[in-house]
């Protein structure tokens, strides 16, 4: 059994791709999703976008990487997930996928559990005074 690094993930080796989880979106250039499936067990989802330059991309999220990274170090975490970006040409490449929810479920969130509850991502405290901040400007 043969086995793969994949190049911007390089701590994952993959085995194969599995077919009936590959879909396309609608957009115009119909990016494709594939899942592979990883040598240590799991799966491995990426998006392979065809016509579409990512160069720019890939250097504007190392930048953002970067950034996040110097700001931690001095604990500012501004809780970013930068995806991980791979142009392999001018017309070709891949986009980590990252699992978010659908704007549809974001909307039915209430905001208390967005300030306190399960969705809470930030201190509360923070919120409180940012609300605060905008009555007294209002």
């Amino acid at each position: 059994m043969f086995s793969l690094l994949i190049v911007h993930s390089p701590q994952i080796q993959v085995t194969g791709i599995i077919p009936e989880r590959a879909t396309l979106f609608k957009s115009a250039l119909e990016p494709c999703r594939l899942t592979f499936k990883a040598a240590m067990g799991g799966e491995y989802v990426a998006i392979f976008k065809h016509g579409d330059d990512l160069r720019q991309d890939q250097l504007i999220i190392q930048i953002i990487t970067l950034m996040d990274r110097l700001l931690r170090r001095e604990n500012l975490d501004l809780r970013l997930t930068p995806y991980k970006v791979l142009a392999t040409s001018s017309k070709h490449g891949f986009v980590q996928f990252i699992e978010s929810h659908a704007v549809a479920d974001v909307c039915t969130i209430s905001p208390f559990d967005v300030i306190y509850g399960k969705y809470c991502k930030y201190n509360w405290y923070a919120v409180c005074f940012s609300l605060y901040s905008l009555i007294l400007l209002a």
